[in-house]
This record gives C-alpha cells, structure tokens and sequence, in this order.
C-alpha cells in the first residue's frame, strides 16, 4: 500500500500508482503514494507585474506589454492569447492581451487580461451639406463636427481646401482628413454634394471615323434638365449641338442654359488603327528557277473583315507556290479604308555553277595516281558531291585512272547540279626499252636473226605485241624474238598500269633470193625421140656456182640437150652456198595414137583368124605394115601366131603393136 497524507489522495486500486511512477509537481497530491514530500506545493507562488504601453491613435498598432515575473522556477516560457511569446510583446492595436505562464517545474500561472487603450480617439461626423444651386456654380458647402482632445487640428480636403468646412464647392463627390495634435486622422469620405438644377447634356449620336485619320466623325449633344435656350461651346470652336467632319481624338463641350448653368462633357472618338499589310514571313525559292517561294502576311488595324488584291489576282492572305519576281499586295477593310501597297520582292538564288578547277592526268592509261578537283560557286553551301565511280562526297578526286568521270551534287537546299564527261587524259609515260639483235642470215631463206629486249619499269606483268604478230604476256622485263628472216622489227610494250613504250625498229638485211628464168624448151616430136632441151638462167646475192639437174652429177649446167621425154628439175646454188630447186620441167611430145583392136582367133587350124584395129589421133595421114606384108586395117585367113603391126602417123611417128591369134577348137 501506498502512503498519503491525506485520506483519498493514492488511488490504492490503480496498478500504475507506486512508488517509483513519476511524481506530478505543483499539484499538492501525492501522486504516486509514495508518502514524501515531493508534492509539496512551491513555497513561492508566480505573481506578475504588466507594463503597458498605448497605441497612440486609434487604429494603429504600436502598442507594448511588459511582464515582471515573481516566484516559481524560472526560466519561464510565457504563451499570449495573440500567439506572441515572450515577456514583451509589441505591434500591438487596441484590445485585451492574457498571458500563460510556465515555470521550470512544470507550474502554471494564467494572468488577467491587460488592455490596450488609445491615447487618441479622434472621432468626426457631418453636420451639413448644402446644395451648389446648379451645376457648375460653385455656392455648395459641408459643414463637420470633431471632438476637441488633443489640438490644434488641420484639415485636407480632396479638392484642397484646408478649412475646417468647405464652402464655394461646386457639385462633386468630396473627402476631409482630420489631424490632431498627436498626428492622428479621422477621415470623412463619399460626401456628395450635389446641385439644386441637374443641368446635363445627352449625348444624341456619335459616329467614330471610319479610317485612321480621316476627319468624317461627328458628336451631337442636346441640353437637358435647365432652363432653355441652351447655347453650346466646343473646343474646336464650333458651336451647336452638333460637332461634324471631325477625326479621332478627345473633344470638350460645354452647355449653358438661361440661368447660367454649365454642363461640361468629353467625348472620344476613336478611329480604327492605321490599316497595313504586315509582312509575317517569306520563304524564299529554294533553287534557281524553282516555284517554291511563300509569302506570309497578316492585317494590322482597320476593321474587319478585310479584303486582299495581289497583283498577279489572287485574293488571299498568305500567297505559295512562286517564283523570282515582284508581288505587291493591296488591303482593303470593312469600311473601305485602303492600306499602303505592301511590295516584296523574291529573288532567284544564285545559280549554282561548277567549273573544273584542276585535272592532273594519271600518269598512264590504266594508272591510278589522277586528280580532279572542281570548283562550285552560288546556291547555299555546303555543297556534297556524288560521283559516278565512288560513293566519296568530295569535290577532289584523287587516285583516278584515266577516262569519264562525272557528278552529280546538291547544295544546303537541296538544289541539285550536275557536271558530266570530264575526260581525265593520261600522260601516256613511255616506257623506255632497250633493243639488242644479232644479225646472221647469209641467204634469202634464212632465218637465224635474233632479238631480246629490256624493258624499263616496275609495273609487271608486260604485253609485248611484236610487229610481227605476235604477242606475249610476261611478268618479266625482258623478251627475245629468235629465227627471224630478213625485214623490219620493233615491239610495243604495255605495262599493267598502261603505260606504252615502241622500241627502236630493227632492219635485218634482205639478202636477194636466187632468181631463174627458163630461156628455151624444145619437146621431142616423137615419144620415143631423145631430142629435147632446156635452157635456163639464174641470179642472185651471189655468183651461180653449180646447177645441178635431177640429182644427176653428169647433168649440169644452164643448158640440156638429147633429152628423152620426161620430168626435169635443177638445183641452183651460188657461191655464198645459197641454193634454190626449180620447179619441174616437163619435155614432152606429141601424143602415141591410140588403137582398138578385135581379134577373131583361128578354129582347127584352118586359117580362120584375123585382126582388125580401128585408129584414133589426130596426126593423119596413117601409114600401116603388118609384119606379113598387108597395109590395111584389118588382115584376115591368119592362122594362130604373133603378128606385129607398124603405124607410122603423118608426124613420121612408128608406132608398133603386138597382137596374138590363138588357136581354138571347133
């Protein structure tokens, strides 16, 4: 159980009460029971002391409250009904000011309310207003009241009077500040003072110009609510209810009645905005002789709705789709006001030109150490290239073999160009060759010569394309020709980069061949005769040493006689042992007759048989002789046996024939 000096104090059903729990301060019970004195209240109570400090004009907020505190624990943390903290608080308006108080021990001490009066309460009020006896006369007045704490007083009014009241005001809305002594106000604001007669001016009619500085506005006013007649002054000088032919601008009337009232007015006429076409963007024609240019434009001031003209017809704003030239557009508004011309001039770029700048030739025909660099100029830089050999955009081509070459470029714009057929020449480099040759023949159908080449140059494999026809592919430097007649020989090599070298002609000597002629040939008469003969001559490089016939050493010579039918050939040779064989030689006669024989040959011995020849030749007359004496054709009663005939033609030619009579039985 738990210990109390008092009965009622310990909760003894309470488990959270005991000894160790902690102990509430400044509340005179012993909280947890424990039966020491901890809860004994402070032997000091917190008491305060308020300086206060008034605001000085009602209305403003320079008010101050200063708390000295007595008892407790300090420090203490002081809390204000206002939310301020602290022990002084300041900016403060009228009003009722408590403070709580904390002590370091935990104790409360809530303070009465402190009030914050003001040294001043300038209060004022309106006792009169008297009517000004119409409008424009100046005979109203105000008359104010104030309490008189705190003088002297002054006093602003809004039209600048500085009297306590206002007299000789003319009708209007007017204010009055107050000040005392102490500089605080009091203002009184909105007091109407109006007139007895509400002299007023209507407005019947105004019409605005039409267009920016043209003077067809007009005001008509009418006097109202006065004594008529009523006369009327404008600031123009014009008088009557009625202001015509004017522009824009601020115009003042003024309108008196019988009585001397005045009512005065301003009225503004307001024109349109000067009307103009402004000129909002271009788009220019992006190549030379394209139709793409646009012009953009937009209507500022005037009245809408608006009417465009360009001089080419179109009757729209914003104008595409053109080409180099001068467009001017005219603007038009509602009420027929005319803008000036707006004018836009659209220009061609320059034309985009390329000229070859640099070719440097490759060095031969199929060599690729070339050059060409161009030269472009107008359009819109930067400008690309495309050429037809390569996909490199470069306006130098470097490395080129000799041939066509071409392009084809576009600008920033797009815009394209184009240049083709550029020949690149080679130099065509000769290679220079180095002939050597032997030259051995000694007759006419020789063919020993030789020649063998060195070519100059690094840029195997070689074509060698001799004069002769014939032509070989080497990857060496070097070429011979070998067995080679007499004549003219040079060669022309191509290296694999094209380039061509013509060696030096070489003239092999033409040794004359040996030549013949066959001067005479007599033919025998007779076939069987050995009458015939050849005579020939013959000539050449050399003196004709031997002639040698048929490969006969006994035949010789440039002559042969006694020569029998047949075929005859000779062996040329000179004395530089050069030899030619002429053709075959025939010695040859008249034609043998020729015969057809029937032979009927002998039966049993008796004498039966006989022969008959028929003779065909052209060498008539024929004589014919049997061996048996008879002449004739055919000889009959021949018994079996060898019989021999002699046919002797008209040239004297015998011929014989042998025919054979057998014996048969019957």
């Amino acid at each position: 159980p738990g210990y109390a000096r008092e009965s009622g104090e310990c909760d003894h059903d309470n488990d959270q009460i005991h000894p160790q729990s902690t102990e509430i301060m400044c509340n005179g019970i012993d909280d947890n029971c424990n039966g020491l004195e901890d809860d004994a209240p402070s032997a000091d109570l917190i008491t305060t002391t308020a300086n206060i400090t008034n605001v000085l004009c009602n209305g403003q907020k320079d008010g101050q409250i200063s708390l000295d505190i007595v008892g407790g624990l300090p420090p203490y943390s002081v809390e204000w009904t206002n939310g301020m903290l602290g022990t002084s608080i300041s900016g403060l308006s009228t009003g009722l000011y408590g403070a709580k108080i904390t002590d370091f021990g935990g104790c409360v001490h809530i303070t009465d309310y402190f009030e914050i009066k003001a040294t001043s309460s300038l209060q004022s009020t309106v006792i009169s207003i008297t009517k000004a006896s119409c409008l424009g006369m100046d005979d109203g007045a105000i008359t104010i009241a104030h309490n008189t704490d705190h003088p002297p007083f002054s006093y602003a009014w809004s039209n600048g009077d500085t009297t306590m009241n206002l007299n000789n005001a003319s009708q209007g809305i007017y204010s009055v500040t107050i000040t005392d002594n102490l500089g605080c106000t009091s203002i009184l604001s909105g007091l109407n003072l109006e007139s007895q007669l509400s002299l007023k001016g209507i407005l019947k009619s105004k019409k605005n110009p039409l267009c920016h500085l043209q003077s067809n506005g007009s005001i008509e006013f009418e006097g109202s609510f006065g004594h008529p007649p009523y006369m009327y002054s404008w600031n123009t000088g014009a008088n009557g209810p009625l202001l015509n032919n004017v522009k824009e601008g601020i115009y003042h009337i003024s309108i008196t009645d019988q009585s001397g009232c005045i009512f005065t007015e301003s009225v503004e006429l307001v024109a349109p905005d000067s009307l103009y076409a402004e000129l909002v963007d271009i788009v220019p024609i992006q190549c030379f002789g394209d139709k793409n240019g646009q012009i953009t434009t937009k209507p500022v001031g005037g009245t809408p709705p608006y009417y465009y003209l360009w001089n080419f017809g179109a009757r729209v704003d914003d104008i595409s789709e053109l080409s180099a030239g001068n467009y001017e557009l005219n603007l038009t508004d509602v009420n027929g006001c005319i803008a000036v011309p707006l004018k836009v001039k659209l220009t061609n770029p320059e034309l985009i030109s390329n000229i070859i700048d640099t070719i440097i030739p490759s060095s031969c025909s199929m060599s690729f150490d070339g050059l060409i660099t161009i030269k472009t100029s107008g359009g819109f830089p930067p400008y690309h290239y495309v050429w037809n050999h390569t996909l490199i955009d470069t306006s130098t081509l470097s490395n080129l073999k000799s041939g066509i070459y071409g392009f084809t470029g576009y600008d920033a714009n797009q815009c394209k160009f184009s240049l083709q057929n550029i020949f690149l020449p080679s130099q065509n480099i000769e290679i220079p060759i180095q002939i050597y040759n032997k030259d051995i023949n000694q007759c006419h159908d020789d063919s020993l010569n030789q020649i063998w080449i060195n070519v100059d140059s690094r840029h195997p494999p070689f074509d060698y394309n001799w004069s002769v026809g014939k032509q070989y592919f080497k990857s060496i430097n070097l070429d011979s020709l070998i067995n080679l007649s007499g004549g003219l020989y040079n060669v022309t090599v191509t290296d694999h980069i094209g380039c061509v070298g013509i060696s030096d002609s070489v003239h092999f000597k033409e040794i004359d061949p040996i030549t013949y002629n066959i001067d005479n040939i007599i033919n025998n008469v007779c076939p069987q005769d050995s009458a015939g003969s050849i005579s020939l001559s013959a000539s050449g490089s050399f003196p004709i040493q031997q002639i040698i016939w048929n490969d006969d050493p006994s035949l010789t010579g440039n002559t042969l006689s006694n020569l029998p039918n047949g075929i005859y050939q000779a062996f040329i040779q000179d004395s530089g042992g050069c030899n030619v064989t002429t053709h075959e030689i025939t010695i040859s006669s008249n034609a043998e007759i020729d015969i057809k024989s029937a032979i009927v040959h002998d039966v049993d011995k008796q004498g039966s048989g006989s022969i008959c020849i028929e003779i065909i030749s052209d060498a008539t007359p024929y004589h014919i002789l049997w061996d048996n004496g008879q002449k004739s054709l055919c000889v009959q009663n021949l018994k079996a046996g060898y019989y021999r005939c002699t046919i002797t033609d008209g040239l004297g030619c015998e011929f014989q024939y042998s025919f054979i009579v057998e014996s048969l039985s019957g």
